[in-house]
């Protein structure tokens, strides 16, 4: 494991279970408070989204850095959430709306968060996260881009599933709560925590290039008014907040690492091609 230096090991959050219920509970009152708030709240659209969209990043980043590294048991924590969502799939519509994007929201922020913290946890040098990037951002791409990509397929359903895996928020200046970020964001973000944690890096560097690579998302949506993968500009922001430490892949680990990341963009490279040539 790298040896952390002594004023990178300084911790500058306290993840535990208690912090992440906590903030678990934060987060439903502050969406509790936003429903009837964001009806009466005169802004124009495009500030209503970005604040609706800031609470949910803002969120996200929280379930993070204070989502603890699971131990094998209590990984079993994962099995709730799609329980949970499977309830409330089978008891719609008698689940009010506001109640049901809630309840959906905390399962969605605890199964990504403990899934995250656990693969993060174990990540043995701030090196490898350059390599997890690259290749959750190609995954990302192609799963967004591709017309029979998993998240393709999720957005084209509509209401029916694309709800049950994204993390939703009243839009302010509507009555409306729409889907925002899915629970991939989630998990990739708590990854990025835990493994900050675990390699001994300040994770006050994880929020600032998890709320950069938010921003630089909300922005692309914005321009080109169409959905996208977040986990590239995600990915790309945090990894250059914890640089120079996340870009120093050990050298035992370069050859296969980067053989395989190449590997999946070629892959990915060629069904995109391929998509575009049939289109």
């Amino acid at each position: 494991m790298q040896a952390p230096s002594a004023h990178l090991a300084a911790p500058r959050f306290a993840a535990s279970w208690r912090a992440l219920l906590g903030a678990l509970g934060l987060i439903s009152v502050l969406f509790a408070l936003s429903v009837p708030l964001s009806s009466r709240l005169p802004v124009a659209p495009v500030v209503g989204a970005f604040l609706a969209f800031s609470a949910v990043a803002l969120s996200i980043s929280a379930v993070a850095v204070l989502t603890p590294t699971a131990s094998l048991r209590q990984c079993a924590i994962l099995l709730g959430p799609p329980l949970v969502l499977a309830g409330l799939l089978l008891a719609r519509p008698s689940v009010p709306v506001p109640l049901e994007a809630c309840i959906i929201n905390v399962s969605l922020l605890i199964f990504g968060g403990v899934l995250g913290s656990a693969v993060g946890g174990h990540v043995e040098h701030a090196g490898h996260l350059v390599l997890l990037a690259w290749v959750a951002s190609v995954v990302d791409a192609v799963s967004v881009l591709a017309p029979e990509g998993p998240t393709a397929l999720l957005i084209a359903s509509g209401e029916v599933a694309l709800p049950l895996v994204t993390v939703s928020w009243p839009i302010f200046g509507t009555a409306s709560i729409e889907p925002l970020l899915g629970v991939g964001d989630v998990t990739i973000a708590a990854l990025f925590g835990a493994a900050a944690r675990a390699t001994g890096l300040p994770r006050v560097r994880v929020v600032v290039g998890l709320l950069l690579g938010f921003a630089l998302t909300f922005v692309a949506l914005l321009v080109f008014e169409r959905a996208l993968p977040a986990l590239p500009m995600l990915c790309f922001a945090v990894v250059a907040a914890l640089a120079p430490h996340s870009l120093r892949v050990p050298p035992a680990d370069r050859k296969k690492g980067f053989t395989f990341a190449a590997f999946i963009t070629a892959l990915a490279m060629a069904r995109l091609l391929a998509w575009t040539a049939g289109a």
